[in-house]
């Protein structure tokens, strides 16, 4: 099971945040001002993974003046096998009813609700409906059945098969959708030693899950436990005996140094520069102590480095020991601020890291304030976190969306205008030589994802600009022209991309050379091949259709697509689609034209 989208109801800021829909390529990026209520997304998710019954870790999670709110998460997941699960409740005599089965068959997403004051998960109406009338029967008819058979059969014939009740059934699923891991480089960090009996008790096996999170041992504590594959009773058994405990403890050290320098790669005159070590000590009164130090031709404690090497490692410890305490089971990681204290560089690399590990599996969902975590081409994983006194905190889907006009939201939008080349309040200074200027974001999404696959000079050379509509194209070129800057411009073939050439070319004296238009086509989408815009509706929405000898911006009018979602939707699946040959020669001579017009 993989989550598709979720939604989040009356949780701190947020009253109701919308549905708020993951990015397809597993990666998701929460951006907004402060105190807009990213960190609150994020501990809301995590909240929704607890055990059924269990108390949110979230502290003061209800509205405040809101007792009697009713916070709740509900998550959208998608991609199962109906036949596994079947499977799956059989092995433990489980069943559910053949309605619902039938459901779980016929449809491809599934929400999920936790509850928060009852602690309880919840099937959609849709999907809990088919309980009714359904399951009292089913068990009532295995037991009469079983009544008939002999007395010789009954005594090796297994049990009728339990009927899950909706409740029971969204907790058992639970075992089958994504560990949602949450990482916090602020609480997360790695100490500079506990009491061993804290450990002890916190921690009872040694690849349990870190449950304890409000014991006096941090959850980087156990991360580390686990990772070093250090044997909290061995350690109990060589308590008296330190030289054997020493021992013990280096080789431990040495196992988890190994596998951490798989992923921290700073190195001075080509050579590790860390080794990882616990030792043990004891204080006045004799209480056994576990002491984690990071040694770099000295002993240093993990807070005495650099806050950047500190969240590396605290972040490491997260991830991998998640991953090894369930090596079967996917993962959703939720990461507030990711290398908040790494320059530029390592910055990247922690992005470099998510797109070439983790998402081969897992799916990342992180917040951010850095334009180097947004990556230009790469602008359909945003989600811009917004909070208004009238609404609370919000998740919008896109970076034309109504709600984000006004000087007021500046901020929000501000690592997303730095990402794309340009931050005006601070600076008129380009990370790229040439400007290109877009109708809107959709054909940004687009250029930049087409630039990726087929001309990676043109995303690497260019700032692509998106307007909001054709009309805002000669207010750019009057700026741009005003700064003494050249640039391109991409106009649909339109009568209202005719109109705006006209008005640059008239009024702004822009080269009819420097405007381009896409041959062949009204908008961009018209470069797709009929096959393969197919096979885009069909994946924004298998109910969306395009007519015999329609082009996709005539399918996109009568059928009122968005064409922003559109574009979002083939940037997440990109990677995924093999485009026909006509497709590509179209998309092609178009990027071709662009280079071409700032040649000229």
């Amino acid at each position: 099971m993989r989550p598709f989208a979720f939604r989040i109801h009356e949780f701190k800021s947020i009253e109701d945040s919308g549905v708020c829909i993951l990015s397809g390529d597993s990666i998701t990026v929460l951006a907004g001002q402060n105190e807009a209520g990213k960190t609150a997304v994020l501990t809301a998710l995590r909240d929704f993974d607890l055990e059924a019954g269990a108390k949110p870790t979230t502290q003061d999670y209800e509205p405040e003046e809101r007792a009697d709110s009713d916070t709740r998460v509900s998550v959208q997941f998608g991609d199962w096998n109906p036949s596994y699960i079947a499977s799956e409740l059989s092995k433990e005599n489980f069943t559910i009813p053949r309605s619902a089965a039938k459901w779980l068959h016929q449809n491809s997403r599934l929400w999920i609700t936790r509850v928060f004051k009852s602690g309880q998960f919840v099937l959609e109406d849709s999907l809990a409906s088919e309980w009714n009338d359904n399951a009292e029967p089913k068990a009532e008819e295995a037991a009469e059945s079983e009544a008939e058979s002999s007395t010789e059969q009954s005594e090796v014939t297994a049990p009728a098969p339990k009927v899950l009740q909706p409740s029971e059934f969204a907790n058992w699923l639970r075992d089958y959708w994504p560990n949602f891991v949450y990482f916090d480089s602020f609480q997360d960090s790695l100490p500079r030693q506990v009491d061993f009996n804290d450990v002890e008790v916190s921690m009872p096996a040694k690849v349990a899950p870190a449950k304890a999170v409000k014991s006096k041992v941090p959850s980087s504590v156990h991360d580390f436990v686990v990772m070093a594959d250090l044997d909290i009773e061995r350690v109990a058994t060589l308590a008296e005996n330190d030289k054997a405990l020493g021992n013990y403890l280096s080789l431990r050290g040495a196992a988890i140094t190994g596998d951490f320098l798989t992923y921290w790669k700073q190195k001075v005159d080509k050579e590790e520069t860390v080794d990882l070590r616990v030792r043990h000590l004891r204080d006045a009164a004799g209480t056994l102590k576990l002491a984690f130090y990071v040694h770099d031709k000295s002993d240093q404690y993990p807070d005495q480095r650099s806050k950047g090497f500190l969240w590396f490692l605290s972040f490491y410890l997260r991830l991998a020991a998640a991953h090894k305490r369930y090596p079967d089971r996917r993962r959703i990681l939720l990461i507030d601020e990711p290398g908040s204290y790494l320059h530029a560089r390592a910055q990247r690399d922690v992005l470099h890291l998510f797109e070439d590990r983790i998402t081969q599996q897992d799916q990342v969902l992180y917040s951010t304030h850095s334009p180097y975590l947004i990556p230009p081409e790469r602008l359909h994983r945003l989600r811009i976190v917004l909070k208004t006194t009238a609404g609370g905190t919000k998740i919008l889907d896109r970076l034309t969306h109504p709600d984000l006009r006004g000087t007021e939201f500046a901020d929000s939008l501000s690592p997303v205008i730095t990402a794309i080349g340009i931050d005006i309040s601070q600076s008129l200074t380009f990370n790229k030589e040439r400007n290109l200027f877009v109708e809107g974001i959709s054909d940004h999404m687009y250029l930049m994802t087409w630039g990726r696959l087929f001309r990676p000079e043109l995303p690497e050379r260019f700032n692509v600009f998106p307007g909001t509509g054709a009309t805002t194209v000669p207010l750019l070129g009057s700026l741009f022209i005003g700064w003494g800057f050249k640039f391109v411009v991409l106009l649909d073939n339109d009568d209202q991309g005719q109109s705006i050439q006209g008005k640059l070319e008239r009024e702004l004296t822009v080269p009819r050379s420097r405007i381009v238009h896409p041959k062949d086509a009204k908008t961009i989408e018209d470069l797709f091949s009929v096959e393969d815009f197919r096979a885009l509706l069909s994946a924004m929405d298998p109910s969306l259709t395009l007519n015999a000898g329609e082009a996709p911006s005539a399918a996109i009018k009568r059928q009122n697509i968005d064409k922003v979602l559109l574009a979002r939707t083939y940037s997440e699946r990109a990677d995924k689609m093999t485009l026909t040959k006509k497709s590509q020669e179209s998309i092609n001579r178009l990027l071709t034209e662009l280079w071409s017009a700032w040649e000229q």
